[in-house]
């Protein structure tokens, strides 16, 4: 959970508890074991586990047979008896059918829709019950039209998932809507630009017009509420490269100019919402400036490191090779406030990156004022420059004066 949130991924629940265990002995291999299903919901709820009054919605197994619904329920009862409220159950299996192998993921992908949109779809066929299950004793109900879920006192909602299998496996997982404080520790990091406008770049401008194209398609899809438009706009900065020739930048404060400066691009419209460019054709040679202090600050690389995945692995490498001839780590300095004296290795870690993982080709490394040749090939120069660096002085406030 800690890893998605400071990677601004888009989390659709927390798996809070999860349990499985098997039926045993019993009179035939599909026949279920109802002990079982108790013993299995137990290592859930109540006692020292999740509080009975907390879930807002079960999504049962319900095969839809007699005997299977009657000893699921009765299972169930059991359990959730002393519940305050009635729980509300139901089957996605009335909706589509039973998907066999794919029933339990199925119902989870049911479970996470109902805690993003704060209601329960209907469970069909509900006209006429199972006669053997008694519905008007128990503390549990079908849904039989859409309803609201009702939260826990702490605000979140929670729903449980039962999932069976032939011979005899039984699985159940809790999972709940992400708590206040987690939603806004996940958006603390978003910039202002990743909401508002949509950064895209390919090839050549036919490939861009077309891209362009899908997005639009996407967008006028409708169905998108305004925090997806953000995730759109995020994830194509962060999760698409942007080193390409052909360059473009729309703005999106909402889906209909964002929709409409795709289409004055795509049809080679002058417009205001978007700008497009190509890299320089004379741009020829590149040369990395390994720099002395002062073009450094104290939360250098900081949003890198936090939001791009890519970019905090090669500097975590160049910390541990760092660490094997020095006493300090440059990724305990990147993960606290300031950065003091350090700076300078946090300077190399960042240049690292930028050549051995962006595309960037130096002709030349520079070291201060003396200039050292090092070929123009990618591979393995990151590492070239750390033992170079290491060589001259093993410090790099010292070797990079």
């Amino acid at each position: 959970m800690g890893q998605a949130l400071r990677d601004q991924d888009r989390i659709y629940c927390e798996i809070i508890k999860t349990a499985v265990n098997h039926d045993g002995s019993k009179k035939g291999v599909s026949y279920p074991n109802g002990d079982a299903q108790q013993k299995l919901l137990c290592q859930i709820y109540g006692g020292n586990g999740v509080s009975i009054d907390d879930i807002g919605y079960l999504e049962a197994h319900g095969t839809g047979t007699r005997a299977g619904d009657r000893t699921e329920t009765e299972a169930l009862e059991r359990v959730f008896r002393d519940r305050k409220k009635i729980l509300p159950i139901g089957s996605l299996k009335s909706n589509i059918g039973h998907t066999e192998a794919a029933a339990g993921i199925a119902s989870v992908i049911k479970a996470i829709l109902i805690l993003q949109h704060g209601e329960i779809p209907p469970t069909l066929h509900c006209e006429e019950k199972n006669p053997s299950i008694p519905f008007a004793d128990y503390r549990i109900r079908p849904v039989e039209k859409t309803e609201g879920i009702w939260p826990a006192k702490d605000g979140r909602i929670y729903v449980g998932i039962n999932s069976f299998g032939f011979g005899g496996a039984n699985a159940h997982a809790y999972i709940g809507s992400l708590a206040e404080s987690g939603e806004q520790e996940g958006n603390s990091g978003k910039t202002a630009e990743s909401k508002d406008i949509l950064f895209l770049s390919a090839n050549s401008m036919l490939s861009l017009r077309n891209m362009a194209g899908d997005y639009k398609y996407a967008i006028q899809a409708g169905g998108l509420k305004k925090e997806d438009l953000g995730e759109i706009c995020r994830c194509a900065k962060w999760r698409r490269p942007h080193h390409l020739p052909f360059r473009l930048a729309v703005y999106a404060p909402d889906r209909m100019r964002l929709a409409n400066g795709l289409t004055e691009f795509e049809n080679g419209k002058m417009g205001s919402g978007w700008l497009c460019r190509q890299r320089n054709k004379d741009y020829k040679k590149q040369a990395a400036v390994f720099s002395g202090m002062g073009n450094q600050t104290e939360s250098m690389g900081k949003d890198l490191y936090r939001n791009f995945p890519v970019f905090r692995e090669q500097f975590c490498r160049c910390s541990r090779e760092y660490e094997k001839y020095s006493d300090r780590s440059l990724k305990k300095v990147m993960e606290r406030d300031g950065a003091g004296l350090f700076l300078q290795g946090q300077l190399f870690a960042v240049l690292s990156f930028s050549i051995s993982n962006i595309s960037v080709c130096p002709s030349g490394i520079r070291r201060g004022g003396v200039l050292r040749m090092c070929g123009t090939q990618r591979g393995g120069i990151g590492g070239v420059l750390l033992q170079r660096l290491v060589d001259i002085g093993g410090n790099f406030p010292h070797c990079m004066a």
